[in-house]
């Protein structure tokens, strides 16, 4: 098989195998051996017919999983299946899309064609989420999360608890295109200025808060919500909660992703690498009072920006 068209033809056999539910080792009875060249990163096999995004950060584990050689005389068919089934473990995701199976992107639980999918967080996550656990090994356990149980500290900088059940906490949700936080706020406390790659809905069962989003005019849409009370948070909108009530507040939050990330504006400012030099010159806030935020949040400071 010419090394140019190994790529198109994996891709071509995991996703009729994912579609058809074909039996994997009888189709690659017609390759014998991968070329070195084509096997020292199979994730770029996938890149070359176009299947897996770009910036995929999934490699393969050359220690765990060693090079399939034209030239060595020991390769099997069967050694060549094990090695497809592999990648397709790996794969499940980027590979069935529309170019093959007529689905739209992964982004929406609709395109699932399984009835669930569980997490395998021992192997790598694609863009579009982890592999499935093998469904003989799947338990009622795995479709409950008891995170949520109980009282939760608040005893932080910013008053609150974030009991997060996103994919890497919650497995089940894999795929499904949702996930869930609950929010413990002090009497004072907040959740500060973040944002998220999804959309956001907060329903508040105990307590008084204020709920707000800033948009991209700089407008901001706040409101006092109480028990009961239900606000949306559109996605990448920057967005917080206050306690302004007299007592503690809870709060559960849905969102439209199964991993949605949380960027905070102060934590990201100060809490990381970002030189003080440079944070002060974009907030324009004095170089002293960014040198106490960073110490505030556990941030560093190289000594100097410039290379």
């Amino acid at each position: 098989m010419e090394n140019a068209n190994f790529a198109e033809y994996l891709a071509i056999l995991v996703a009729e195998a994912w579609a058809n539910r074909i039996n994997i080792r009888e189709r690659v009875k017609s390759v014998q051996c991968l070329p070195r060249e084509t096997v020292l990163q199979p994730h770029l096999m996938a890149h070359q017919a176009g299947l897996v995004p770009e910036g995929s950060e999934v490699h393969w584990n050359l220690a765990a999983n060693p090079i399939i050689d034209c030239n060595s005389t020991s390769m099997s068919r069967l050694d060549t299946s094990m090695y497809v089934k592999q990648i397709i473990h790996i794969y499940w995701v980027p590979i069935v899309t529309k170019r093959f199976v007529n689905e739209p992107s992964f982004t929406h639980a609709s395109t699932i064609e399984v009835d669930f999918c569980i997490a395998n967080r021992s192997l790598p996550r694609s863009p579009q989420g982890y592999p499935c656990k093998d469904p003989t090994k799947v338990t009622t356990d795995d479709f409950v999360f008891t995170g949520f149980r109980g009282e939760k500290s608040t005893e932080n900088i910013f008053g609150n608890n974030i009991t997060l059940a996103f994919v890497d906490e919650f497995p089940a949700i894999n795929g499904l295109g949702l996930s869930m936080a609950r929010l413990d706020l002090a009497v004072g406390g907040v959740v500060p200025v973040h944002s998220h790659r999804t959309s956001e809905i907060i329903v508040v069962i105990n307590g008084t808060i204020i709920a707000g989003i800033i948009d991209t005019n700089n407008t901001a849409y706040y409101k006092r919500l109480e028990a009961g009370d239900v606000m949306i948070f559109p996605q990448f909108l920057l967005h917080f909660q206050i306690n302004v009530g007299k007592t503690r507040a809870l709060a559960f939050v849905a969102l439209n992703g199964a991993n949605p990330g949380i960027q905070t504006t102060s934590t990201s400012l100060f809490g990381g690498n970002l030189p003080a030099e440079i944070a002060s010159k974009i907030t324009l806030i004095s170089p002293e009072e960014v040198i106490r935020l960073k110490k505030i949040f556990g941030g560093i400071s190289p000594a100097s920006y410039i290379a």
